[in-house]
């Protein structure tokens, strides 16, 4: 046939929206610890704030298991390993303390 193919690319920008330290506190506590506690950290390096939640594990071909976690921070979010959330500079804290770097 004589038909003729285009091709329209569309660049799409979306207004970025932080997420508010209430709604993380929320979000963090229903996947908290035993007590409930959320899993607040601050990264001692950057003094960026952020709160852990489980994320799937990674299953390999050798059978092998890596467990992972989701660090969520204002405006974005990552899975990483769990082991290397644990040699990095994230670090456990409490609420207040959390509260003023998330709001940075």
């Amino acid at each position: 046939s004589s038909a003729v193919t285009e091709l329209v690319e569309i660049a799409r920008r979306d207004r970025l929206v932080p997420l508010p330290a209430d709604d993380a506190i929320d979000i963090a506590a229903r996947h908290g610890d035993n007590a409930g506690d959320p899993f607040l950290v601050i990264n001692s390096r950057s003094r960026r704030a952020a709160f852990v939640l489980p994320a799937p594990s990674r299953l390999f071909d050798d059978g092998g298991v890596q467990r992972r976690v989701r660090l969520v921070r204002p405006a974005s979010h990552e899975t990483i390993p769990y082991a290397d959330l644990q040699a990095s500079n994230w670090t456990l804290t409490n609420e207040a303390q959390w509260r003023i770097h998330w709001c940075r």
